[in-house]
């Protein structure tokens, strides 16, 4: 009896551990098959997004410069040190240039999708910033039309300012890219893709509003609305650009505080515009890249000078490395209306603030070390400041008394 029952009691325990065994197995099954489940929504998810970005490191800093800077007691003082963009002869400045973007984009049906990009740049403390976000929609595969916060097609450049990885350069030629400070406006726009014989061409149609950030204040310009061709041909590429708006610019009474009128001088839907004509030839091994640019304002009095700007870029791969030399220029075009102005000085003083005259060579070379990476490395050196005319007072924060200013910068610049 004895064995008997050791007997049918290991039957029934091996019958218990069994079953017991087998419900442990049935729920690492069932859980193996949500963990399965959850990868396969995921790999789903990630053939619904595609990701993208880029970043740059980069630094500057400039020989020793002087010159004259405006001081609100004593006037025009001689001597004095100035900057370039905030970089001067002591240190290295590691912000101006070091940015980060990353792009979502998704298809939300067959012809609709979404793009997303976000940027932290060194110029705003690496704060991220919504600089992209719009829909677009394929009327036909030839036609899109897109609406949001969209690039403003202004420049040969214009989509891809913040990705220099796209460039040869480490800055864009500052006389013609600061001429226009503003990537982004809030609207619409259609482009069509055709051809003309063996000519690609791409058309846009622009319409919204923008917001340009200055030293005289925020221009608001209303009711956007601007033309793009770009066409292809070959080793060719060729770009024509024009765009209108309303320029809003409130100035303010300063003389409670002892300073000038300057309220006369605001814009009020005052007609502004921008023209740009641009072209290209990259053979891989040449490459030849010029632009010019023209902005204008009807401004009271004629307070803001017109602006013409341009530069030519020649480079010459020699395997993953790239030498290139680029001259850039602007100048203003400034008239005598103040002296009809209520407050002469007043109008002066805003011509200074807007007025534009310098020139620059840049040497410079790129060098690809691997696929998506490029170390980069250029000299600027800044001439003809001196005229009827100070220098632009968005790159110095004075005016230069000598040709002598040169700025050095390297980068490493990477796309994925």
């Amino acid at each position: 009896m004895t064995v008997l029952y050791r007997l049918i009691t290991g039957i029934l325990a091996t019958s218990v551990a069994t079953s017991i065994w087998a419900e442990e197995l049935d729920d690492r099954l069932a859980q193996a098959e949500a963990r399965l489940a959850a990868l396969e929504a995921q790999s789903m998810s990630s053939e619904k997004f595609r990701f993208n970005g880029f970043i740059t490191l980069g630094m500057e800093r400039t020989n020793t410069i002087e010159g004259i800077v405006v001081d609100p007691a004593l006037g025009p003082v001689a001597g004095q040190p100035i900057s370039y963009r905030g970089s001067n002869s002591e240190n290295w400045n590691l912000r101006e240039y070091s940015r980060a973007g990353f792009r979502i984009e998704t298809d939300i049906n067959e012809r609709t999708g979404a793009v997303i990009q976000i940027l932290a740049s060194g110029q705003n403390d690496y704060d991220a910033e919504l600089q992209w976000a719009y829909l677009s929609y394929n009327i036909k595969p030839e036609l899109v039309w897109r609406a949001g916060r969209l690039v403003l097609p202004t420049y040969m450049h214009s989509q891809y300012t913040q990705a220099s990885y796209a460039y040869p350069w480490i800055e864009l030629p500052s006389q013609v890219y600061g001429t226009l400070p503003v990537n982004t406006m809030e609207g619409m726009d259609l482009t069509w893709q055709f051809s003309t014989g063996n000519v690609g061409h791409a058309l846009n149609v622009t319409w919204g509003t923008a917001d340009v950030p200055t030293e005289v204040g925020r221009y608001l310009v209303n009711n956007q609305a601007g033309m793009n061709l770009k066409s292809f041909f070959g080793n060719f590429t060729t770009r024509i650009s024009y765009s209108v708006g309303e320029t809003d610019l409130d100035l303010p009474d300063l003389t409670a505080l002892g300073g000038p009128d300057l309220s006369p001088y605001s814009l009020d839907s005052s007609f502004g515009y921008f023209a740009s004509v641009g072209g290209q030839y990259d053979n891989g091994s040449v490459l030849l890249i010029s632009e010019v640019v023209q902005l204008g304002v009807n401004a009271p009095y004629g307070w803001f000078p017109t602006q013409t700007a341009a530069y030519l870029t020649a480079g010459y791969r020699m395997g993953r490395l790239m030498p290139h030399l680029t001259w850039s220029g602007v100048e203003s075009d400034v008239n005598d209306r103040c002296a009809s102005a209520p407050s002469a000085v007043a109008c002066g003083s805003l011509v200074s603030q807007n007025v534009a005259r310098s020139k620059s060579w840049t040497l410079g070379a790129r060098y690809d070390l691997d696929a998506g990476i490029a170390l980069k490395a250029e000299a600027t050196s800044f001439y003809d400041f001196t005229g009827d005319k100070t220098a632009n007072g968005t790159l110095f924060s004075g005016l230069p008394t000598s040709n002598d200013v040169v700025v050095f910068r390297l980068a490493v610049d990477a796309a994925f």
